[in-house]
């Protein structure tokens, strides 16, 4: 079985937590606020790194930052390497068109944030490429993951406190994706 995108969204959607309403009291908004605006500075350290390494792009080291062991990396973990480093700045480009709405009252433009979720897409196709999977297996593992997880709706019970065991066991289980 292949499941296509709009399949995964649906059958993700089961175990979503999608209240109403969220209070953000003030210490939550303050703490917010200031995480998303580090998560997006490291974001953009992220993105400048990606384009030196993969793109040739002069870099600028930050300053105070002590130079780490040299390395040449290839294959699935060179792969991986730039596809988690590809949805960092993206995630970031995403938290800073949310926290417009949420903190400035700005309009949401809803194009830029499909464009972000799309590069996301991107990414994350690129790193099962380098895992050799395609993006269907994963999913379907994850759903079954979600399964285990959430056996029948999202809860906040099973939220809390998962049984890590038998979520690995459901992505381990026949990695063609059928249940054995």
């Amino acid at each position: 079985m292949t499941l296509s995108f709009d399949d995964y969204q649906t059958l993700a959607g089961r175990t979503a937590s999608r209240p109403e309403k969220v209070y953000l009291s003030a210490e939550a908004a303050g703490e917010l606020e200031e995480t998303i605006a580090a998560l997006t500075r490291y974001a953009t350290r992220l993105d400048a790194l990606k384009r030196h390494l993969w793109y040739g792009k002069a870099f600028t080291p930050t300053a105070g930052v002590s130079p780490g062991v040299p390395r040449t990396l290839s294959g699935e973990t060179l792969g991986l390497l730039h596809a988690a480093i590809g949805l960092a700045p993206e995630a970031g480009e995403l938290l800073e068109e949310v926290a417009g709405v949420v903190f400035d009252d700005a309009a949401l433009d809803k194009v830029h944030a499909a464009e972000e979720l799309g590069d996301a897409d991107w990414y994350l196709s690129e790193g099962a490429t380098a895992l050799g999977e395609k993006r269907s297996d994963i999913a379907e593992r994850n759903i079954r993951k979600l399964k285990v997880r959430f056996p029948l709706k999202f809860g906040v019970e099973q939220a809390l406190h998962r049984d890590l065991v038998e979520e690995r066991r459901a992505l381990e289980n026949d990695r063609s994706g059928k249940d054995s």
